[in-house]
């Protein structure tokens, strides 16, 4: 299977784990439980399709999770 692709096919339109490709500048979010940095989870883009995609105002969403409180957060940058 080809990187970028899924099981059945389809582009993957983001990341699962890694590093945040930031599009402006690093804004890792701090846990409110403990106030430690949360880890990068996943990042989302836009699909091709205006009518059934996510909409970021052209950016990108950040998944990030504090895996020792359990918590989590989601931020986009455009």
């Amino acid at each position: 299977m080809p990187a970028g692709a899924a099981a059945d096919g389809r582009a993957v339109l983001g990341s699962l784990g890694g590093e945040p490709d930031w599009l402006q500048y690093d804004e890792t979010p701090d846990c409110p439980a403990c106030a430690r940095p949360m880890g990068f989870a996943a990042g989302l883009e836009e699909g091709p399709d205006p009518v059934t995609a996510m909409n970021f105002g052209s950016g990108k969403a950040y998944a990030h999770v504090c895996g020792g409180c359990g918590r989590a957060a989601l931020l986009w940058q455009c």
